[in-house]
């Protein structure tokens, strides 16, 4: 509400700001958008400031541990989450491949069974990504999904509908995957960044 009638209005905040002719303070200059900038101070006056002396200012910025409000620890298990996510993501579309590849060559029975077994494996993963981190929780969306795949394992007299099923479980998780790519904040709770995140 406040920032919509400031001075930079609808523009990112700065991440750099550079003051020139020794001055150490802001002196009131954008006092707003400057909260999470990074603050280089140099002697030298404006009208001598060469690209040698930006060059100096974006070594500096590059050295800053950029926190918004977090601590390093906090900066750490994030990134380690992150990182995590992507090896999972990785792995189970590797593993997808491999799976796919070769399920089409069994028995509609079988190969309802097979997915229901990754599927069950794959809901317990996106039950602690959707938010759901408590055991009975991610236990009750398994029990779901096992339900859906023992009335799967019933209605594929017909192999149409199984080709039917497997079309759908490959959408559902290809919109899962396209919905934690799109939006990875979405999932996490508010509360792992602290309070004073700008989230």
């Amino acid at each position: 509400m406040l920032a919509a009638r400031l001075a930079l209005a609808g523009m990112p905040d700065p991440d750099l700001l550079i003051r020139t002719g020794g001055e150490m303070r802001i002196s009131n200059f954008l006092l707003w958008n400057l909260a999470y900038a990074e603050l280089y101070f140099t002697e030298v006056l404006w009208p001598e400031f060469s690209a040698a002396d930006l060059d100096a200012a974006l070594a500096f910025f590059q050295r800053r541990e950029r926190r918004f409000g977090r601590t390093s620890e906090q900066l750490a298990a994030q990134a380690a989450r992150t990182s995590m996510l992507r090896l999972r993501i990785l792995t189970a579309l590797i593993l997808g491949c491999v799976l796919l590849s070769g399920l089409f060559m069994l028995d509609p029975r079988w190969t309802i069974l097979a997915f229901g077994f990754v599927w069950l494996i794959g809901a317990w993963e996106w039950a602690g990504f959707g938010g759901l981190h408590s055991l009975p929780l991610r236990l009750l969306y398994c029990f779901a999904i096992a339900l859906l795949s023992a009335l799967a394992w019933r209605w594929t007299e017909a192999p149409a509908r199984c080709l039917m099923l497997l079309a759908l479980a490959c959408a559902w998780w290809a919109a899962a995957f396209v919905w934690l790519m799109v939006a990875p904040e979405w999932h996490r709770p508010r509360l792992a960044c602290g309070a004073a995140c700008r989230c």
